[in-house]
């Protein structure tokens, strides 16, 4: 059964093309659009912009058009943060029914978080447990358990975007870097609910870019990425580094691989950095999986299929 995936994310918008059969993902293809739908999106203005909206349109138009052409049967469409917390939410999704007939799920943040650790993990039945970290433009999501169980899963209401909107717009300097983790600290409470040194896989453009940056990857590298490890003496000395870059310098030093994200790839960096000290992570698995293939492996499972 082919299946098309978009994952509309804050900063991102991404789709997987897949053939899903004996339990394997085939002929997959992936694509990755940047628009940050939820630019200026805050406590005073909930309102997606118009700009934002059109683009949102024109990308799911130039998307819908490669699923059919690769000859996709389902439709799976998500929305997460920015359409949760915007006020034209809804509106925006009836939008799109009407111009695309395309039908949009705004998901609630514990099912983002389900659907991004059966993605990672990549298994449908296995006993490990694991964490999975999804650090989001608009909110990071931690999910605990394994397939039998799911022992903790929260969304909470930070990601790269908004950090860098309300913390990191002009300085990456250590004042600036304290007022984030404070902000972290108030607004993270996983620690009682997570065993510390647990194995970890992360997932979504923080992670994926990072491990490319660490290992002087200029272009993105699927096949690179996936699996690879991120170590905490890596990431603290990526964030030393970027700490004296503006973005600008930031895609100099580092290539192609941070585009649409040079500007928010170090606030990705401090959430990431603050989750692995606090339950003392000494790595990282990185996974270029996540929600679109959870949303897959979902489907097929409550479809019984």
């Amino acid at each position: 059964m082919k299946f098309a995936s978009i994952d509309i994310g804050s900063n991102t918008i991404l789709m997987l093309l897949t053939d899903y059969k004996n339990n394997n993902f085939n002929s997959e293809l992936n694509f990755y659009s940047m628009p940050r739908i939820s630019k200026g999106l805050s406590e005073s203005n909930k309102f997606i912009s118009n700009d934002k909206i059109k683009e949102l349109i024109d990308i799911l138009k130039d998307y819908k058009e490669k699923a059919i052409n690769y000859g996709a049967e389902i439709f799976l469409i998500n929305a997460t943060n920015a359409f949760r917390i915007s006020s034209n939410g809804i509106e925006i999704k009836n939008l799109i029914k009407k111009e695309l007939d395309l039908d949009i799920q705004i998901i609630s943040g514990n099912e983002e978080a389900y659907l991004s650790f059966i993605g990672a993990s990549g298994e449908l039945r296995k006993n490990q447990n694991r964490l999975v970290i999804d650090i989001g433009g608009g909110s990071t999501e931690l999910i605990f358990g394994n397939f039998t169980k799911v022992k903790y899963k929260k969304s909470f209401s930070t990601g790269v975007v908004s950090l860098t909107e309300k913390y990191l717009m002009n300085d990456y300097g250590k004042k600036n870097q304290s007022l984030v983790y404070n902000h972290l600290n108030n607004i993270f409470d996983f620690e009682e609910h997570i065993p510390k040194n647990v194995s970890a896989i992360a997932v979504a453009g923080t992670p994926t870019s990072i491990v490319c940056m660490i290992n002087n990857k200029k272009e993105y590298d699927n096949s690179f990425v996936e699996g690879n490890k991120i170590y905490r003496s890596q990431l603290t000395e990526i964030i030393t580094k970027m700490s004296n870059m503006n973005p600008n310098q930031i895609t100099e030093e580092f290539g192609e691989v941070v585009k649409g994200r040079n500007d928010v790839i170090f606030s990705g960096a401090l959430i990431l950095n603050f989750i692995m000290s606090k339950l003392d992570l000494n790595e990282i698995i990185v996974s270029a999986k996540g929600l679109r293939y959870g949303a897959v492996l979902d489907y097929i499972v409550k479809k019984k299929l």
